[in-house]
């Protein structure tokens, strides 16, 4: 697998868009040249730019910057963004740019796009941009009725080479990439693929190169479970810790249990279990009574059943480890996220940070518990948290 760091220019300066919106534009360096030599430090061989004015307008603000990157750096340069006609294109390729891509112009102007393919051959790539399936141009401010990946083959049937695929739902929103759509474009025989767009992990970096990380996932119950096992198995090979010491009395905890095992059967999800230690959590538990839900109790308990879930990752080799927690809409993800990171560095574990209950996340749970008639507690777990509910 190759990796493109990618920087959008706008005005010279280094700049992410949120979802394809120039309205909601974040600024993160005044001197994309520093940026590119810092990839290059980093490691990096190649990079993808986007000149966003170009793609917008036509017109460009960035060429001395995109050749100053080309002179002052080693890295093989491709560059995209309002190359819309020869003349445009031959100008990118004398500021030293190594591959320039058609976007806007590949839909609209497919004349130009076999000219351009029979003169410069591999020189030239194709952004495909897509929104809701289908192609976006101008700067991704117009949709197409040209399906994304129906659009590729047909570029591969025109001889293009390689095309940098962009699910703009995805983009600047550091949340995720759209790997179904990658695995079907790998299936078309004869075409490259790069992915763009909401790449943010390594598990995901592992997942498009066609493997997955392993994961502890602590649950809380299998409702809570369900949604995140379906979010969380795209991107990692997932084992479930049930854990919850929390839990009482022991007839709730094993009916918790059961409906957690018949879940795992169900998805065909492998699960370590833990026996009731109710103890470890009552040891503390009791001088806390009085504390509010969502208080210090709470979080010693969080503390407890994530720093299980570090310990055992790490015994049984896991790469990673998070919890279901964060599903539900009473439980604070950065408290959550705060205690996983220090667990993950007592024990030299990778903590997964999450939200779960984003993209509705809990509105999901309650639709698989529906959907596989799923026993539904009606409090957290431990006694103080049934007399507050």
């Amino acid at each position: 697998m190759i990796l493109y760091p990618a920087i959008d220019l706008v005005g010279g300066k280094a700049v992410r868009l949120f979802k394809g919106d120039y309205a909601q534009m974040t600024v993160y360096s005044d001197d994309p040249l520093s940026v590119a030599l810092d990839f290059q430090k980093a490691g990096a061989k190649r990079m993808h730019l986007v000149d966003l004015e170009a793609a917008k307008t036509g017109i460009s603000t960035n060429a001395e910057t995109i050749r100053s990157i080309a002179e002052n750096t080693d890295l093989f340069l491709e560059v995209g963004g309002g190359i819309r006609n020869m003349e445009i294109l031959e100008t990118y390729l004398s500021l030293g740019v190594d591959r320039a891509i058609l976007g806007t112009a590949a839909v609209t102007d497919p004349d130009f796009l076999r000219e351009a393919v029979a003169k410069y051959g591999e020189k030239i790539a194709v952004g495909v941009d897509t929104k809701d399936g289908y192609v976006a141009t101008h700067g991704w401010l117009e949709t197409s009725n040209v399906a994304g990946v129906d659009f590729c083959k047909e570029l591969r049937d025109m001889g293009v080479a390689t095309v940098i695929y962009t699910d703009i739902s995805k983009d600047g929103e550091l949340a995720g990439t759209n790997l179904a759509v990658y695995e079907e474009l790998c299936q078309i025989e004869g075409l490259n693929v790069i992915a763009s767009g909401g790449v943010t992990t390594e598990a995901e970096i592992a997942a498009l190169n066609g493997t997955r990380p392993t994961l502890l996932l602590h649950s809380c119950c299998g409702p809570c479970s369900s949604a995140v096992i379906e979010r969380l198995s795209e991107h990692f090979r997932v084992t479930v810790l049930y854990y919850n010491p929390n839990i009482e009395p022991e007839e709730e905890y094993l009916h918790r249990l059961s409906e957690q095992k018949r879940l795992l059967s169900i998805l065909h999800i492998p699960m370590l279990e833990c026996e009731w230690d109710h103890e470890a959590f009552s040891c503390f538990a009791e001088a806390m009574k009085d504390e509010p839900e969502g208080g210090r109790r709470c979080t010693a308990c969080f503390a407890l059943r994530l720093q299980k879930t570090a310990a055992l990752a790490r015994e049984h080799g896991f790469e990673y480890f998070t919890t279901t927690l964060s599903v539900s809409p009473h439980k604070d993800p950065v408290r959550l996220n705060e205690i996983g990171e220090k667990c993950g560095e007592k024990y030299g574990m990778k903590h997964l940070p999450a939200d779960f209950k984003k993209k509705n996340g809990y509105l999901r749970s309650l639709q698989l518990s529906k959907e596989y008639d799923l026993y539904r507690q009606d409090y957290c777990g431990c006694l103080y948290s049934r007399q507050d509910t």
